[in-house]
């Protein structure tokens, strides 16, 4: 995608008030441009956006601090938001969680959130653990995928509540003993009745932490079918996957498997075919890459038993897709084409990267004269000549069922490859593939219904959400405590306060509001004089000098509108980032923000703390601040303290 794509979008975004779905996805895009997107959505307090997907974007610190402010001053229902691959640190996902708890009647919306492949660490599971534990009764979240983000799942109690959630992949992320991650994932699946896909590949899996995540799913008869995907999990070992097999065989649940990457030998392997077969409910099995590398080079007497229970697996359950591709080889796959020729159930297979050749050619051609149910088929990746296509072709031509077929690129360029030095051959072989999409196009059934997109795009502005009395309380009362806090600590600099008024800072030591008439262009340099010199935090000192932005601290009435009436934002301060903040530190939600809290000063370095501890007692009370000495006169202003902070 061009670099300056995201560019010319914000400039589209920042009037329109119709479009409903945005989608970037690896762009060469820098963080600026993604700044511009983000400040035109700030400055379009009418657009419709509710479906956000920036994957695998470069929006580094700038551009998702610029989204992050965005998303804070929401003024509809967001239904999908996905930043996948976006390389976020922890500061980054930590502020976003901020916006969430900015404006619930956002976040409280969004049914579709898709965090993969940032990292979060301690510090943005935490934050994640926050905003998860104040929704989670009110939440219309569904579908949360947070892969290869080094989660600390240890840390999330929180997800058991949403027992409305549908779709969890934590694929990726280490799930250890140590931590108590197998534990809070046992209890989603023990408390959920609602969930039907769960990804957990390459999570380092062992039998310790596998059991009591399957029991509670086989034990949960609230659950009425799940895709399990177990993939990547060599670390099962033997005892691990003799435990899946045994598990999914007596799941009422289990429609969908994933056991690709087990690395089992062959009377394993066979031992856990045997097992799953008793699933009567098993439509979807995916055993790609099981086998140990030497198999496929075995005699065909030696790997019979894996094809014999591979013919009853199928013959006998209600598969409808089998993933047997990589590693198996000719011997394996051919007899096994072979002995399915004629089942009436299975409607997909991949036997893609066997080294089948030409004669893997002649057997998906035999196979294709003689299978009437059979509608997709994966042979890329197996070697085939251009006769090997030719052969294909012609058995296709037969066939009325088939119409989808994972284009053999692979194969093709190899082909293309041999043949280059004759442009007749090349020339042969372009029709060859041409003949091919054309009869899998004539095959396609006219009354074929395309499934529906995972996210649909959205035809009409949904509002935003009510937000529940229970999270308005709970939101007002963490607002209470950090003024009462910030009360203290203002109590403790008087002499600061005193400093500052001696250098000229008006009462309250700011002018609010830039965007009003009546304010002054003096008053206006004085702000982002004060915000330079480290006086002043929020959006006011984050705009562009002169930006068109209306920035207000006014009182609000917890709606995201001032008691005016008006429709004005009110503030959302820039938070320092450090990772000493909690979550409940970084923001308060709209209508509840405390100015005080994001006005005061820094305290001098040598404040006293807050709190003394005796060694061996309680903490006693909050102390008051120390006496000042009338005789030690205070600091003017202009006077350097030596400190960098220059205080």
């Amino acid at each position: 995608m061009r670099r300056e794509i995201v560019g010319l979008a914000a400039d589209v975004l920042a009037r329109n008030k119709t479009i409903t779905r945005v989608t970037f996805q690896t762009t060469n895009s820098d963080e600026r441009q993604f700044g511009e997107l983000g400040n035109a959505l700030l400055r379009n307090a009418e657009h419709s956006l509710q479906v956000v997907e920036l994957v695998d974007c470069k929006l580094g610190n700038g551009g998702a601090h610029s989204i992050q402010r965005a998303l804070s001053h929401w003024r509809h229902s967001l239904k999908v938001l996905s930043l996948a691959n976006c390389k976020l640190a922890p500061k980054a996902i930590e502020g976003l969680f901020a916006s969430f708890e900015q404006e619930f009647g956002m976040s409280l919306s969004i049914e579709d959130l898709d965090l993969s492949g940032n990292h979060f660490g301690e510090q943005g599971t935490r934050a994640l653990e926050h905003w998860l534990n104040i929704v989670k009764t009110s939440s219309a979240l569904t579908r949360l995928s947070l892969a290869s983000s080094g989660l600390v799942v240890g840390l999330v109690n929180s997800l058991k509540s949403f027992v409305r959630i549908s779709s969890l992949d934590l694929s990726g992320n280490k799930i250890a003993e140590e931590d108590g991650g197998y534990s809070r994932l046992a209890d989603v699946c023990e408390c959920s009745y609602a969930l039907q896909k769960l990804r957990l590949a390459g999570c380092d899996l062992r039998l310790e932490t596998v059991e009591p995540v399957l029991e509670a799913i086989v034990n949960n008869i609230k659950i009425s079918r799940i895709d399990l995907d177990l993939a990547d999990n060599a670390s099962l070992g033997l005892n691990g996957a003799a435990y899946v097999a045994a598990a999914v065989a007596r799941s009422k649940s289990v429609t969908a498997l994933d056991v690709s990457g087990l690395k089992l030998k062959e009377k394993p392997f066979v031992d856990f075919l045997d097992k799953i077969a008793a699933n009567r409910v098993l439509s979807k099995l995916s055993l790609r890459n099981i086998l140990n590398k030497n198999s496929e080079t075995k005699p065909t007497k030696e790997l019979m038993p894996i094809v014999v229970a591979l013919t009853i697996l199928i013959n006998t359950t209600s598969l409808v897709s089998l993933d047997i591709s990589q590693g198996y080889g000719r011997n394996v796959i051919l007899p096994l084409l072979e002995s399915i020729s004629r089942n009436n159930k299975l409607r997909a297979l991949s036997i893609r990267d066997n080294l089948l050749g030409d004669k893997g050619a002649e057997a998906i051609s035999a196979l294709l004269r003689t299978n009437s149910t059979l509608t997709s088929l994966d042979i890329d990746d197996n070697r085939l000549t251009f006769a090997g296509f030719q052969v294909v072709l012609s058995a296709l031509r037969c066939n009325s069922t088939l119409y989808k077929m994972s284009w053999p690129i692979n194969d093709i360029i190899g082909v293309q490859k041999a043949q280059q030095d004759s442009a007749e051959r090349s020339a042969q072989f372009s029709r060859v593939q041409v003949a091919l999409f054309n009869r899998l196009a004539a095959n396609r059934p006219t009354s074929h219904v395309e499934e529906p997109t995972e996210h649909p795009t959205p035809l009409t502005l949904a509002p935003m959400v009510d937000v529940p009395e229970h999270i308005r309380q709970n939101a007002q009362r963490m607002s209470f405590d950090e003024t009462e806090l910030t009360a203290s600590t203002a109590s403790m600099h008087t002499s600061t306060a005193s400093m500052h008024s001696s250098a000229g800072v008006p009462p309250g030591g700011l002018v609010l509001t830039e965007d009003d008439d009546s304010v002054s262009d003096d008053d206006r340099a004085h702000n982002h004089h004060l915000a330079q010199s480290g006086l002043l935090r929020g959006s006011v000192a984050d705009e562009p000098y002169g930006s068109p932005v209306a920035t207000h601290m006014g009182a609000s009435d917890g709606s995201g509108r001032s008691r005016s009436g008006s429709a004005t934002p009110t503030n959302f301060a820039n938070f320092d980032e450090s990772p000493s903040h909690s979550p409940a530190q970084l923001g308060t939600p709209r209508g509840f923000h405390s100015p005080v809290a994001s006005l005061l000063p820094p305290p001098p370095l040598d404040t006293p703390p807050l709190f003394a501890a005796p060694v061996d007692g309680p903490a006693p009370d909050l102390l008051p601040p120390p006496p000042l000495d009338e005789e030690s006169p205070l600091p003017s202003a202009s006077e350097d303290s030596g400190d960098d902070d220059g205080w």
